[in-house]
């Protein structure tokens, strides 16, 4: 199986463990990935791109990260990707996300990095934003969290 995961969810997880938080759906959702297990009988393989290496970087950055910290991360992120069942390295995705109309750019590269890579599934903690006109939802459900009110996931 073949899981895009958005940089939101892995940025989410991060923040999580800095405040101390165990359990989190952001911090189970990467502990699935980083442990190839989504599932019970589902192996799951990671799918990147550097385009959103570098998003990461940069948001790490924004939020007053270590430089070696941020390598940290994301070298971690390649790691998951390289060692999971198919050895993958990080797309190079040239120009997808002109093709989705969508408002947010990083976001259309995430897209254009799952359609591009051929994921089976795409994980994101930012629904909203993926949702153009012609965008069908497959599974959702409305969440109370103590943090942050009622989401949908």
């Amino acid at each position: 199986m073949l899981l895009d995961v958005d940089v939101n969810v892995v940025v989410g997880s991060i923040m999580a463990h800095d405040r101390g938080h165990k359990g989190t759906a952001t911090q189970t959702l990467v502990s699935m990935v980083s442990s190839q297990k989504w599932g019970i009988d589902d192996r799951a393989q990671l799918v990147i791109s550097f385009e959103m290496i570098e998003t990461l970087e940069t948001v790490l950055r924004r939020l007053q990260f270590t430089e070696d910290r941020i390598k940290a991360y994301t070298g971690s992120i390649i790691d998951i990707m390289k060692y999971g069942p198919d050895s993958l390295d990080p797309y190079l995705i040239l120009g997808g996300e002109e093709r989705f109309a969508m408002s947010d750019v990083e976001d259309a590269g995430v897209l254009a990095t799952a359609f591009g890579a051929e994921a089976d599934i795409l994980v994101t903690d930012n629904l909203r934003d993926f949702a153009a006109k012609d965008a069908s939802v497959v599974d959702t459900q409305v969440v109370n969290t103590t943090s942050s009110g009622q989401r949908t996931l």
